[in-house]
Protein backbone atom coordinates (compact mmCIF):
# COMPACT_ATOMS: atom_id res chain seq x y z
CA UNK A 1 0.00 0.00 0.00
CA UNK A 2 1.25 3.43 -0.70
CA UNK A 3 2.00 5.74 2.06
CA UNK A 4 -0.34 9.02 2.24
CA UNK A 5 1.93 11.43 1.42
CA UNK A 6 0.36 14.52 -0.31
CA UNK A 7 0.20 15.70 -4.10
CA UNK A 8 3.33 18.21 -5.11
CA UNK A 9 1.80 21.58 -3.85
CA UNK A 10 2.62 23.62 -6.42
CA UNK A 11 3.37 23.34 -10.72
CA UNK A 12 5.91 25.13 -12.05
CA UNK A 13 6.02 25.75 -15.65
CA UNK A 14 9.17 26.69 -15.95
CA UNK A 15 11.58 25.85 -13.51
CA UNK A 16 12.27 23.76 -10.38
CA UNK A 17 11.66 20.14 -9.73
CA UNK A 18 8.25 20.29 -11.55
CA UNK A 19 10.08 21.37 -14.95
CA UNK A 20 8.76 20.68 -18.49
CA UNK A 21 11.67 18.70 -19.60
CA UNK A 22 10.18 18.20 -23.05
CA UNK A 23 7.19 19.57 -25.14
CA UNK A 24 5.41 18.69 -28.52
CA UNK A 25 2.21 19.21 -30.37
CA UNK A 26 2.34 15.68 -30.79
CA UNK A 27 -0.03 14.32 -28.01
CA UNK A 28 0.16 14.32 -23.96
CA UNK A 29 2.63 11.76 -24.21
CA UNK A 30 5.31 13.48 -25.36
CA UNK A 31 5.25 15.86 -22.04
CA UNK A 32 7.66 14.68 -19.95
CA UNK A 33 8.01 15.85 -16.35
CA UNK A 34 11.28 15.36 -14.45
CA UNK A 35 11.26 11.34 -12.39
CA UNK A 36 10.51 12.85 -8.94
CA UNK A 37 8.58 16.05 -7.98
CA UNK A 38 9.08 17.59 -4.66
CA UNK A 39 10.56 14.21 -3.40
CA UNK A 40 8.10 11.97 -4.69
CA UNK A 41 8.52 9.73 -7.69
CA UNK A 42 6.26 10.49 -11.11
CA UNK A 43 4.91 7.05 -10.79
CA UNK A 44 4.47 6.98 -7.18
CA UNK A 45 2.57 9.96 -8.04
CA UNK A 46 0.28 8.67 -10.24
CA UNK A 47 -0.22 6.09 -8.74
CA UNK A 48 -1.32 7.82 -6.24
CA UNK A 49 -4.00 9.61 -8.06
CA UNK A 50 -5.08 6.69 -9.48
CA UNK A 51 -6.03 5.02 -6.22
CA UNK A 52 -7.52 8.50 -4.56
CA UNK A 53 -9.30 9.72 -7.14
CA UNK A 54 -11.01 7.99 -9.93
CA UNK A 55 -13.45 9.93 -12.15
CA UNK A 56 -14.50 7.24 -15.17
CA UNK A 57 -17.67 8.05 -16.06
CA UNK A 58 -17.14 12.25 -15.31
CA UNK A 59 -16.51 14.83 -18.13
CA UNK A 60 -14.20 17.94 -17.24
CA UNK A 61 -14.00 20.77 -20.20
CA UNK A 62 -11.17 22.99 -19.68
CA UNK A 63 -10.87 26.04 -21.69
CA UNK A 64 -7.03 27.19 -21.38
CA UNK A 65 -5.98 29.18 -24.75
CA UNK A 66 -2.09 28.22 -23.79
CA UNK A 67 -1.20 24.98 -25.21
CA UNK A 68 1.11 23.65 -22.67
CA UNK A 69 -1.27 24.77 -19.40
CA UNK A 70 -3.54 22.79 -21.10
CA UNK A 71 -1.22 19.80 -21.80
CA UNK A 72 -0.14 20.18 -17.96
CA UNK A 73 -3.57 20.06 -16.97
CA UNK A 74 -4.34 17.07 -19.12
CA UNK A 75 -1.59 15.42 -18.56
CA UNK A 76 -2.65 16.39 -14.84
CA UNK A 77 -6.14 14.53 -15.05
CA UNK A 78 -4.74 11.85 -17.30
CA UNK A 79 -4.42 9.07 -14.21
CA UNK A 80 -8.11 10.08 -13.01
CA UNK A 81 -9.51 8.42 -15.94
CA UNK A 82 -12.11 11.41 -16.69
CA UNK A 83 -13.19 12.22 -20.35
CA UNK A 84 -11.37 15.55 -20.99
CA UNK A 85 -12.86 18.42 -23.55
CA UNK A 86 -11.05 21.04 -24.49
CA UNK A 87 -12.08 24.40 -25.48
CA UNK A 88 -9.22 27.62 -26.73
CA UNK A 89 -11.44 30.28 -26.65
CA UNK A 90 -14.79 31.11 -24.20
CA UNK A 91 -17.04 31.25 -27.35
CA UNK A 92 -16.17 27.76 -28.16
CA UNK A 93 -16.48 27.22 -24.34
CA UNK A 94 -20.28 27.98 -24.73
CA UNK A 95 -20.83 25.81 -27.57
CA UNK A 96 -19.31 22.86 -26.11
CA UNK A 97 -21.23 22.97 -22.91
CA UNK A 98 -24.91 23.99 -24.95
CA UNK A 99 -23.64 20.80 -27.11
CA UNK A 100 -22.56 18.19 -24.44
CA UNK A 101 -24.93 17.62 -22.05
CA UNK A 102 -22.50 15.03 -20.21
CA UNK A 103 -19.72 17.72 -19.25
CA UNK A 104 -19.63 17.86 -15.66
CA UNK A 105 -17.77 20.25 -14.37
CA UNK A 106 -15.50 23.10 -16.14
CA UNK A 107 -11.92 24.72 -15.45
CA UNK A 108 -12.27 28.08 -16.80
CA UNK A 109 -8.93 29.94 -17.73
CA UNK A 110 -10.19 34.32 -17.47
CA UNK A 111 -7.73 35.70 -19.70
CA UNK A 112 -9.15 34.33 -22.95
CA UNK A 113 -9.45 35.08 -27.16
CA UNK A 114 -13.09 36.03 -28.63
CA UNK A 115 -14.85 35.95 -25.21
CA UNK A 116 -13.47 35.97 -21.96
CA UNK A 117 -13.57 34.01 -19.28
CA UNK A 118 -16.02 36.25 -17.08
CA UNK A 119 -18.41 36.69 -19.97
CA UNK A 120 -18.43 32.74 -21.24
CA UNK A 121 -19.04 31.96 -17.53
CA UNK A 122 -22.10 34.10 -17.92
CA UNK A 123 -23.66 32.86 -20.69
CA UNK A 124 -22.33 28.96 -19.55
CA UNK A 125 -24.44 29.77 -16.30
CA UNK A 126 -27.91 30.88 -18.33
CA UNK A 127 -27.49 27.07 -20.06
CA UNK A 128 -26.84 25.53 -17.13
CA UNK A 129 -27.03 27.01 -14.12
CA UNK A 130 -25.79 24.42 -12.11
CA UNK A 131 -22.97 23.07 -13.94
CA UNK A 132 -19.76 23.76 -11.50
CA UNK A 133 -17.26 26.17 -12.88
CA UNK A 134 -13.95 26.77 -11.35
CA UNK A 135 -12.03 29.72 -12.23
CA UNK A 136 -8.22 28.62 -12.82
CA UNK A 137 -6.14 32.13 -13.47
CA UNK A 138 -2.55 33.65 -13.25
CA UNK A 139 -4.58 36.69 -11.59
CA UNK A 140 -4.29 36.55 -7.73
CA UNK A 141 -5.83 39.69 -6.30
CA UNK A 142 -8.75 39.75 -3.88
CA UNK A 143 -10.47 41.78 -6.73
CA UNK A 144 -10.16 38.90 -9.46
CA UNK A 145 -11.39 36.30 -7.65
CA UNK A 146 -14.34 38.51 -6.41
CA UNK A 147 -14.54 38.92 -10.69
CA UNK A 148 -14.81 35.35 -11.14
CA UNK A 149 -17.41 34.27 -8.28
CA UNK A 150 -19.86 37.71 -9.56
CA UNK A 151 -18.95 36.20 -13.47
CA UNK A 152 -20.94 32.94 -11.41
CA UNK A 153 -17.68 30.75 -11.31
CA UNK A 154 -18.50 28.30 -8.37
CA UNK A 155 -14.84 28.75 -6.78
CA UNK A 156 -11.30 29.63 -7.80
CA UNK A 157 -7.77 28.81 -8.49
CA UNK A 158 -4.52 30.17 -8.71
CA UNK A 159 -1.79 29.25 -11.19
CA UNK A 160 0.62 27.92 -10.45
CA UNK A 161 -1.17 25.09 -9.57
CA UNK A 162 -1.31 23.77 -5.85
CA UNK A 163 -1.90 19.98 -6.85
CA UNK A 164 -3.54 19.03 -3.43
CA UNK A 165 -5.91 21.64 -3.45
CA UNK A 166 -6.43 21.24 -7.47
CA UNK A 167 -7.24 17.33 -7.00
CA UNK A 168 -9.37 18.01 -3.46
CA UNK A 169 -11.71 20.89 -5.31
CA UNK A 170 -12.67 18.82 -8.59
CA UNK A 171 -13.49 16.09 -6.64
CA UNK A 172 -15.97 17.81 -3.96
CA UNK A 173 -17.38 19.52 -6.93
CA UNK A 174 -17.99 15.77 -9.08
CA UNK A 175 -19.15 14.31 -6.13
CA UNK A 176 -21.58 17.18 -4.80
CA UNK A 177 -23.00 17.98 -8.01
CA UNK A 178 -23.33 14.13 -9.46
Amino acid sequence: MIEDEKIPEKSQIVSGENAINKVSVSGVESINFQTSVNGISRAKLEVKIQNRFNWRGFTILIVEDNFISFKLLEVLLKNTFVTILHADNGQKAVDLVSQNPEINLVLMDIQLPLLNGYQATTEIKMIRPALPIIAQTANTMDDDKIKCIKAGCDDYITKPIDFELFFKKLDLFLQVNN
